[in-house]
């Protein structure tokens, strides 16, 4: 038996404007799965990558659109 990988991508709108509060503590508890790696969500001409939330429940996010330049060097990430 070889180990398989692979992504689930799945496609949902969870609110018109904004995230609707009826889905903030399922979206956070994704988090929690020991293989969630994050999502991508936004709105017209904006998307941010999710990768987790804090004690408040406040989303973490990553604009993947802004470049930051790092501290540390290719070898020094591993």
């Amino acid at each position: 038996n070889k180990d398989v990988s692979g992504i689930i991508f799945l496609s949902i709108r969870i609110g018109l404007n904004s995230i609707s509060e009826e889905y903030i503590n399922p979206i956070s508890s994704l988090f929690l799965m020991k293989n969630c790696i994050g999502f991508v969500g936004g709105e017209n001409l904006r998307a941010f990558y999710y990768l987790g939330c804090n004690k408040e429940n406040e989303l973490i996010f990553m604009d993947p659109h802004l470049n930051q330049v790092s501290n540390k060097g290719i070898n020094e990430i591993k």
